[in-house]
């Protein structure tokens, strides 16, 4: 690229976005982006802003230029984003629901209760229905199109989810209602070697110790892609001090410290920092994800490790409700959050939203009782964050 750019007569142009610095699970690096921006305009490259942002609502323009002004991206220059305006020749989003105008974009109040999760998709369920129940010859909810306003269906609803759990227990209740549905194929996540090693490792850890027969499960655990070693490896302390240490995390039920430690003390990063790992090593975050949700549901890790042995050993064909696209004619559509990425669907419902404590300081974006984006830094306290779902209406 240096050569192609630096060269005489070559006139080329780049286009890069730092805030796309979100997507460090799969290896991006915004300094690398800050770099390459000095060395082209100390060659003479003449930047121009894209400043004007046509996707999102004011709101979310808000809260992401709030974000990236804090002390933490104070050094690297972000230039914030402006939102579209009424004078602009652009469709603002409308929905009304029973007569009124309602927000097109909200967020769901928390929740007091770990337990509460059946109870909010009970709640979500009973939304669908209300918002596709006919009043007055229109349903409750109607969305604005192409100058008009139109009635909703089922087929106007996704449904996205973290947890393959998650999915059951919604089905479990469009059963109960009636309510048709299809479910996404989505099981390419557990189908590669990044499953089976995630569940040597998982068992390992769920051994007491390493004597006798336990043994081989230590062994097979340091030739997965965590580790790496080879078959001539000498074993030491470290490595045993290592489990030592995961199983006392695991015991105070810290499952997202687990996971993270994991990941950080086997270097993992590291080891497939390179671009032709990059899909293995989001692969391996994703399924540390749905750990931790399923952890959190108060499973144990034995239960983890059953689940993620039957969604490897598992066959599509056994399930009758997961249909190919284009067999979805007025049903619910459901899929997993991140085989939803790229897709656009009129009703967007997204549940799980945040799930997560913290301890150290850190930057948290939220939103008030009125559904407002706000964002704030916390600061050496332990916070509780839990989001039960999301509303959004894109039509």
């Amino acid at each position: 690229f240096k050569k192609i750019f630096l060269c005489d007569g070559h006139h080329i142009i780049v286009v890069g976005d730092p805030k796309q610095s979100i997507y460090s699970f799969q290896g991006t690096d915004v300094l690398v982006y800050k770099k390459a921006i000095d060395e082209m305009k100390a060659s003479g490259a003449i930047a121009h802003p894209l400043t004007k942002n046509y996707r999102s609502r004011p709101e979310v323009v808000e809260a992401s230029n709030a974000l990236f002004s804090t002390k933490g991206y104070s050094s690297l220059d972000f230039k914030p984003s402006e939102s579209i305006n009424i004078n602009d020749n652009v469709e603002i989003k409308k929905c009304l629901y029973k007569g009124q105008v309602i927000k097109p974009f909200f967020i769901s109040k928390y929740l007091d209760k770990e337990n509460d999760k059946v109870q909010v998709f009970e709640v979500i369920v009973q939304q669908i229905l209300d918002y596709c129940t006919y009043e007055n010859g229109h349903t409750n909810l109607q969305l604005y199109e192409n100058g008009t306003w139109r009635d909703v269906n089922f087929q106007d609803f996704a449904v996205l989810y973290k947890a393959g759990y998650e999915a059951k227990i919604l089905i479990s209740l469009f059963n109960k209602y009636g309510i048709p549905y299809v479910k996404n194929k989505d099981r390419s996540l557990f189908k590669g070697i990044e499953c089976v090693h995630f569940i040597t490792i998982l068992e390992a850890i769920n051994m007491k110790d390493f004597t006798n027969r336990n043994r081989e499960y230590f062994k097979r655990a340091l030739f997965t892609t965590f580790f790496g070693y080879s078959l001539q490896h000498s074993v030491n302390s470290k490595e045993f001090d290592l489990f030592t240490k995961w199983r006392n995390i695991l015991s105070k039920k810290s499952y997202e410290e687990l996971i993270d430690a994991i990941f950080i003390d086997t270097n993992l990063a590291g080891k497939l920092s390179g671009p032709t790992n990059i899909q293995s090593l989001t692969t391996f975050n994703q399924i540390g994800e749905f750990a931790i949700a399923y952890l959190n549901e108060n499973h144990t890790l034995q239960e983890l490790i059953n689940e993620l042995y039957a969604l490897y050993n598992s066959n599509e064909d056994d399930d009758n409700n997961i249909l190919k696209k284009g067999t979805d004619y007025h049903s619910v559509q459901m899929m997993s959050l991140h085989s939803s990425k790229g897709l656009q669907f009129p009703i967007v419902i997204n549940i799980g939203g945040i799930s997560s404590t913290k301890n150290d300081a850190s930057i948290y974006m939220y939103h008030d009782e009125s559904g407002n984006p706000c964002v704030t830094h916390i600061k050496n306290e332990q916070v509780k964050i839990r989001c039960c779902f999301i509303l959004g209406y894109f039509s």
